[in-house]
């Protein structure tokens, strides 16, 4: 067994969404939100987050496999959603145009 993660967090929502997040060496934490799931009511807890981490499991596989692919260019990538009263990184100014 892998003690380098763990899953902080596994469910589903009633909107048909599943959402989990793992943490790496208790410290990093990757979040897979938003997977479309549909619930099952006779199906017991256990069950349901089991879909829902193999979900997960493939895609973290396919998102792997697209970082590899990324690190490999070199670019320019976007550091972050604009988003009101984010915080400008080094070297980028406040005010954008």
């Amino acid at each position: 067994m892998n003690t380098e993660f763990e899953v902080a967090a596994c469910h589903s929502d009633r909107a048909g969404k599943a959402h989990v997040s793992i943490k790496h060496a208790g410290v990093t934490e990757i979040s897979i939100q938003h997977i479309p799931f549909e619930c099952d009511p006779a199906e017991v807890l256990t069950q349901e987050q089991q879909r829902i981490v193999a979900e997960a499991a493939r895609i973290a596989r396919k998102a792997a496999e697209f970082l590899d692919a990324q690190s490999t260019q070199l670019r320019t990538l976007p550091t972050q959603e604009e988003k009101p009263g984010a915080a400008p990184h080094e070297g980028e100014s406040a005010g954008r145009p």
